[in-house]
């Protein structure tokens, strides 16, 4: 997809969070309704109140909009944005049961989970993906994974596996890998 339609990624994440961002908006103007209705009703072993749970999937879905629709720190927000459309899922399948998926035909001819469903899979390409090639990411912060990588490398942790201690040099480092030891 990437190689033969490279602007497909950044169309469907634009198409995806013009979508959702409403949804986020409607918690806000709804904050106690949601919370009544669906946090404390079906997720009421979550711990704190239930507003700030519909406030933070409200955030996920409005800032998360944002940064994935220009394709900025797309995977952790798009693994963010699933993990709120899943809760949605599970939800939806609380409340109205399997409606005899896969075959059965719901009386609103639609199940009630499949759009939130749809979002999980969009969401979970680029979760898995990134944004591609057209994105913040990419053109702008030097390649989503690097950026991840000398993030982690700041912290002292080498993706490669290998412990780095930033507080000594490259130099020691290295003789205390070499000789074993580490004092």
């Amino acid at each position: 997809m990437h190689a033969d339609m490279p602007c497909a990624p950044a169309l469907t994440g634009l198409g995806t969070c013009a979508l959702m961002v409403h949804h986020g908006f409607d918690k806000i103007q709804n904050v106690d309704g949601f919370s009544a209705n669906v946090v404390a009703k079906f997720f009421g072993f979550l711990p704190g109140p239930p507003q700030f749970w519909t406030l933070s999937a409200a955030a996920t879905q409005i800032v998360g909009a944002g940064l994935l629709s220009v394709g900025a720190f797309s995977r952790p927000t798009a693994a963010a944005m699933s993990a709120t459309m899943i809760t949605a899922v599970v939800f939806h399948l609380l409340n109205t049961g399997g409606e005899a998926f896969p075959l059965g035909i719901p009386k609103a001819h639609s199940y009630n989970f499949e759009l939130a469903a749809m979002y999980v899979l969009v969401l979970g390409y680029f979760t898995v993906n990134g944004a591609g090639k057209y994105s913040v990411d990419e053109q702008l912060l030097g390649g989503e994974l690097e950026l991840y990588k000398k993030g982690l490398n700041g912290v002292g942790i080498n993706p490669s596996g290998k412990y780095i201690n930033p507080f000594i040099s490259e130099k020691e480092q290295k003789r205390r890998e070499k000789t074993g030891r580490y004092y």
